[in-house]
């Protein structure tokens, strides 16, 4: 009887009185629940990745990797080849959101950021050359590829010099957003500027971090009960 009680009450959180079957507000319960379950997963998620990165930084450190010359492998760290661990490494490290993002660096970046200073330190003029008048009788300087009509009309045919540094622009756009190709045998390091803020806040997972997840998850149960509990009043006084 006990449990037939309760069933019947845990049921009827998930009944709005008065709403019609099919209805926006007969789907408030399940639309609460969701979002309640969501925060949950985005905690436990949240806290699992702190705990991760945390750990990665304290490797680094004690592995003496604080500067390009010291830099060392993911797998001399401990994360085994295939392992899910090392795979989820990769990630945060190529994901902009997460700390590692910005406090760590590796050879392959350090490549890629000096190709592209190169890149952009030299002058577009002497990649391509900027068309110029073409005397009378002859056919216009060639833009990459010029057809007969494109001879007749340069005025519409757009700027070389112009058309070269957005496409630069957009090339170091995309490198920007995107994060090096993590390849076996990569090594990384933390950067010199951010190794107080690796030590004192970044690679430290306490237990104030653990009991965040417990409040969160609380506050969170809590919240879901009572609302469901006071939907039914709240619907019944709105609907008025």
């Amino acid at each position: 009887m006990t449990l037939l009680s309760f069933g019947s009450y845990f049921k009827g959180l998930f009944t709005v009185e008065g709403a019609e079957t099919g209805s926006a507000l007969s789907y408030l319960p399940m639309l609460i629940t969701a979002v309640a379950v969501g925060v949950i997963l985005a905690a436990l998620y949240f806290t699992f990745w702190r705990s991760f990165e945390s750990k990665l930084l304290k490797r680094l450190r004690e592995a003496g990797a604080d500067c390009a010359a010291d830099a060392v492998s993911l797998e001399s760290l401990g994360y085994k080849p295939g392992s899910l661990s090392l795979r989820f490494a990769r990630f945060l490290l190529r994901s902009p959101s997460c700390v590692l993002y910005k406090t760590v660096s590796c050879d392959e970046l350090d490549r890629r950021n000096a190709a592209l200073l190169l890149q952009a330190e030299q002058p577009v003029g002497e990649e391509i050359a900027v068309p110029t008048a073409a005397p009378a009788g002859e056919a216009a300087p060639p833009c990459e590829e010029t057809t007969a009509t494109d001879a007749k009309e340069p005025e519409a045919e757009p700027d070389c010099a112009s058309k070269a540094e957005a496409k630069q622009k957009k090339r170091a756009a995309r490198a920007a957003l995107r994060r090096m190709a993590i390849v076996p045998g990569t090594r990384f390091y933390i950067q010199p500027p951010c190794a107080d803020y690796a030590e004192g806040h970044a690679g430290k997972f306490s237990f104030d971090d653990r009991m965040g997840l417990v409040y969160t998850i609380l506050v969170c149960g809590v919240l879901w009960f009572v609302l469901l509990n006071v939907l039914d009043p709240l619907v019944s006084w709105l609907s008025k």
